[in-house]
């Protein structure tokens, strides 16, 4: 499961107001949720007779003569397509807790001993059970079990509103079994969402449960786009970041065929969570026995028995201080990758990088790494290609510079470059830590890029002008490209003209001018 950690102080007045207003907005949230569910539940509950009716008629199993009638009444009942959800099959069976007894009555189950069964099961709606057990004689014949259905949701009608006013205060926890069952049948066919456990991640997960066009409608009311942008903008509010939690009950998974999760293998093929054979210490995998196995997969993946992860990250580390790695694949360390061009020191820096000094450098410290490298003697050079040393030109001998014997030249990448245009106009704002900001909108923020908002599935055109990564991909790095659009940008941006402004403002600059 996914879950955000907050960082604040609880205590302070500025994260208490965000709180309250935050629970406001939930609140909000979920009222609108109730409203449109409850629109829904009770266009269903009105309708109950002829959905169970045209259900019946139209399920999987049904023959061509059973499916045309079944569509026709849908026809003359003018039932509204966005009930296909329940009469579609997926609730008009035994096993619905609210059908699934009058299911059984088209089958002849529907003796006292056969309710008294279904009782005992504990699967079913009491309130159902406790309608059919009032019935002096029970149908088995289509039409008139869905009347009995109609019958019964009528019978349900005036508590819906008291049930609902139920579910809105926040006061009321602790509902008993009882209680639930009649929260379930007012909230048919979705499942109830009381307000005192409504997080804003379950109020979304009952949003999405909703049909197509109900989330449609859920969306537009624009309060998720409300609760996102306030948190992102909130001045002093607390910083959240996205974390993973173990489920309460871990499970293994089956092989799905194909890797296709809807059609998975047959159950004595489930492998307990472990580690890639292939990686594991003598091919012999032990199965993860804490929670989900995620932390144990990450101790298997940042282990000395996996030298691979070490190489991977020196050789990705090193591409990025040089332009290029000692393997030019840095997806690819395998059988199909090229060979290292200093395979020695590939071996040295992922040993060392792995090895434990103690407060000196402490093992996997990816910050003591990144100071090896540019205290080194090959990262300091210059990057001057008239360099010779002795006889040797090393310009003709290694134009690609395999051999490090001198600085590449690279160019910024986009934040890198739009750090320096603002450190170059005296305006840069060095504050730590805070709210994200878009870079493309006015008034412009003089932060540090790091501190940039991305959405993934928007990425502003301005990025992508100057190669920044698809966010919702894995990339290794970042491709380098010379477009017009780049230049358009400095010649035509407010951003630039800001820039430049501040540029001439400076004080060197205006002394040089006088």
């Amino acid at each position: 499961t996914q879950g955000p950690l907050v960082a604040g102080d609880p205590a302070s007045p500025t994260f208490q107001k965000f709180q309250e207003d935050l629970a406001k907005m939930e609140t909000k949230a979920l009222d609108e949720l109730h409203r449109i569910q409850r629109n829904y539940s009770d266009a269903v509950r009105k309708n109950a007779a002829g959905i169970f009716e045209a259900g019946t008629l139209i399920k999987g199993t049904a023959s061509k003569e059973e499916l045309k009638t079944g569509m026709d009444l849908i026809q003359k009942l003018k039932l509204p397509t966005e009930f296909g959800n329940v009469y579609s099959g997926n609730r008009i069976n035994q096993g619905d807790f609210v059908y699934g007894p009058f299911v059984k009555l088209l089958s002849g189950e529907g003796t006292q001993d056969s309710l008294r069964r279904l009782r005992l099961s504990g699967q079913y709606n009491t309130d159902v059970l406790d309608f059919l057990g009032a019935q002096k004689g029970l149908p088995t014949d289509l039409h008139s079990v869905a009347l009995l259905v109609g019958k019964f949701f009528d019978q349900f009608e005036p508590k819906v509103a008291s049930l609902y006013a139920t579910m809105a205060d926040r006061s009321k926890s602790n509902f008993s079994p009882e209680d639930l069952q009649q929260l379930q049948l007012a909230t048919y066919p979705f499942k109830p969402l009381p307000a005192s456990e409504a997080t804003l991640d379950r109020i979304v997960g009952s949003a999405n449960s909703l049909p197509l066009a109900q989330i449609g409608e859920f969306k537009r009311s624009g309060i998720l786009q409300t609760i996102s942008r306030f948190k992102l903008t909130f001045k002093g509010g607390p910083a959240y970041a996205m974390a993973l939690m173990d489920a309460p009950r871990p499970a293994d998974s089956p092989l799905f065929v194909r890797g296709n999760p809807p059609n998975p293998g047959d159950a004595v093929r489930v492998i307990p969570r472990r580690f890639l054979e292939v990686l594991s210490k003598n091919n012999q995998p032990q199965p993860f026995k804490s929670g989900s196995g995620r932390m144990e997969l990450a101790q298997c993946i940042a282990s000395k028995d996996n030298p691979l992860t070490a190489r991977v990250l020196v050789n990705r580390i090193w591409m990025h201080h040089f332009g290029e790695g000692l393997v030019r694949t840095p997806d690819d360390l395998g059988n199909q990758a090229g060979n290292p061009t200093h395979p020695e020191l590939l071996d040295f820096l992922a040993n060392w990088f792995m090895e434990d000094f103690g407060s000196a450098k402490p093992a996997w410290s990816i910050k003591a790494l990144h100071k090896a490298i540019m205290l080194s003697r090959v990262y300091q050079q210059s990057s001057n290609t008239a360099f010779k040393r002795g006889t040797v030109d090393y310009e003709k001998v290694d134009p690609a510079n395999n051999l490090l014997w001198r600085a590449n030249v690279r160019r910024l990448d986009f934040e890198s470059f739009r750090d320096s245009l603002i450190s170059m106009a005296g305006i840069m704002d060095n504050s730590f830590g805070g709210q994200s900001f878009n870079v493309t909108e006015e008034p412009y923020i003089f932060r540090r890029s790091v501190y940039a908002y991305i959405d993934r599935g928007n990425t502003p055109d301005l990025m992508l002008q100057f190669d920044v990564s698809n966010p919702a991909q894995p990339n290794s790095r970042r491709n380098s490209t010379i477009v017009p659009q780049q230049a358009l940008f400095l010649m035509n941006s407010p951003f630039v003209a800001a820039i430049v402004q501040n540029v001439v403002k400076r004080p060197e600059i205006v002394q040089a001018v006088h």
